[in-house]
């Protein structure tokens, strides 16, 4: 300590020599690296007492540890961007039997892949018409009789191709309005994570194209459906295979895809299953895995189901202990570390605020993966590094 030594005695010699008779001076010296202080590394407070004299001078020197500040990522929530379609097109038209011999035809070309639907309304209790669709060449694709309003048949088109839409008269003359809803184009949904759309007519079918960006996990949940309703969902890849598929789907349910590939060409079909309404298809994507290299804490969410958040993880030495803080009461995930081979080394699948786990035997020259799931609920959270 001659450098303290050296420091004290020139502070009582500066106070002498401007006649100051008495003041206490307190020096805190922030502790760093060096061995050995330096002048620099002290500052200095003279404290005068109320009388404004100075007779006696006492030095005091105070270590102060410096805080060590904690390295923090933060990454952010899922964009919200909303796209809303259009309603269906559907076509409607007065009709008359004027005998049970008569048949009505109509002509439709389809401008894209889909379900063409037609059927009755408008039409008296106790009167029957048949109805069919046919192929170009007058082949029969469906058929059935019809003794109810809200009742018809459906088929699958193809774009480009011509079909015949035949109502024939049951067992006599009377009046009704036949409806015909046909396909809307296929509209991309990539980037949007919220999709407004409808159900109007029997069996129709909704069709989006998404591509993600990233290889993973993308969840679709359904919002705003009107009670007693019900919805189809379907996912295929370009080769027509399909990769998910849900039915009956009401207010706050879902499906998920679990292996969707950057790139690839996804076809999602939402269809009429139970009743007609609106909905609010909710998207969740995949976030990018986040290199937590060198970082202390890493303050992430949950924000859908089946989600999970990666990260990269590079050990500072042998072992290591990851906890869990700010989750959310009654919300649980799970945590997972992978070795660079894939191999599970430690997990929990029930983790709650505080959980940790403790790692030991790692190898600081390889990478970790660590995976933060969802079991229950939604929240933000905070992993630490320790």
């Amino acid at each position: 300590m001659k450098n303290l030594k050296k420091l004290a005695i020139a502070a009582i010699c500066m106070v002498l020599c401007v006649s100051m008779s008495s003041c206490t001076l307190l020096f805190r010296y922030l502790q760093s690296s060096e061995k050995t202080p330096s002048e620099e590394s002290f500052k200095g407070v003279i404290i005068l007492p109320d009388d404004g004299l100075l007779e006696d001078v006492s030095i005091s020197v105070e270590l102060v540890p410096e805080v060590e500040s904690k390295q923090v990522l933060n990454i952010e929530k899922l964009w919200q961007s909303e796209t809303e379609m259009e309603k269906a097109e559907i076509y409607t038209f007065e009709e008359e039997f004027y005998d049970d011999t008569e048949i009505i035809s109509y002509t439709y070309t389809a401008d894209v892949d889909g379900v063409l639907s037609a059927w009755i309304t408008e039409m008296y209790a106790g009167n029957v018409a048949w109805m069919y669709i046919k192929d170009e060449y007058g082949e029969e694709i469906v058929s059935d009789y019809v003794d109810k309003n809200g009742y018809g048949i459906s088929a699958d088109v193809k774009a480009g191709n011509t079909y015949y839409i035949d109502v024939e008269a049951g067992y006599s003359a009377f009046t009704f309005t036949l409806n015909i809803g046909v396909p809307n184009m296929s509209s991309d949904i990539s980037g949007y994570t919220v999709v407004y759309d409808s159900t109007e007519y029997m069996n129709q079918e909704n069709r989006y194209i998404f591509t993600p960006e990233i290889d993973g996990i993308y969840r679709f949940d359904f919002y705003e459906v009107m009670n007693d309703c019900g919805l189809e969902f379907r996912v295929t890849n370009r080769l027509g295979e399909t990769l998910c598929e849900s039915y009956n789907l009401g207010n706050g349910e879902g499906a998920t895809i679990f292996e969707a590939v950057a790139g690839e060409r996804y076809t999602v079909t939402v269809s009429q299953s139970i009743g007609y309404t609106d909905y609010k298809m909710q998207i969740g994507y995949q976030k990018e895995t986040a290199d937590i290299m060198g970082y202390d804490i890493v303050n992430d969410s949950i924000e859908y189901a089946d989600q999970i958040n990666y990260y990269t993880f590079w050990p500072k030495g042998d072992n290591a202990t990851l906890v869990l803080e700010e989750i959310q009461n009654g919300c649980l995930m799970g945590i997972h570390v992978y070795n660079y081979l894939g191999e599970t080394i430690a997990y929990d699948y029930s983790a709650e605020n505080g959980t940790y786990l403790k790692l030991q035997g790692l190898n600081n020259d390889k990478p970790y993966v660590i995976a933060i799931t969802h079991q229950v609920g939604a929240s933000d959270y905070s992993l630490i590094i320790e």
